[in-house]
């Protein structure tokens, strides 16, 4: 059964790249990493979401956690896009 969701969304896509070079003496080693994920689902005007929202302030804290830029677009009608990077 198909998972339900507020989001109204028909279209989902999950973007990843991993850029790797392995540092100098190493055969491993990760430059970058990007998770990219897309949505065509309702969206939402970030500027009267409060900072203290708990699912994107969750996802700010695991972000800096592990040295991660947040970033979050959306749109009313026009759907959401997170990326990590």
């Amino acid at each position: 059964m198909p998972a339900r969701t507020t989001a109204k969304d028909d279209r989902v896509e999950i973007f990843l790249r991993c850029t790797a070079r392995p540092p100098q003496g190493s055969d491993t080693g990760i430059t970058s990493l990007e998770l990219r994920v897309t949505d065509d689902g309702r969206g939402f005007d970030p500027s009267h979401v409060s900072p203290e929202h708990l699912g994107l302030g969750i996802m700010r804290e695991r972000a800096e956690a592990v040295g991660a830029q947040l970033g979050i677009g959306s749109q009313t009608g026009r759907g959401t896009q997170v990326t990590v990077v």
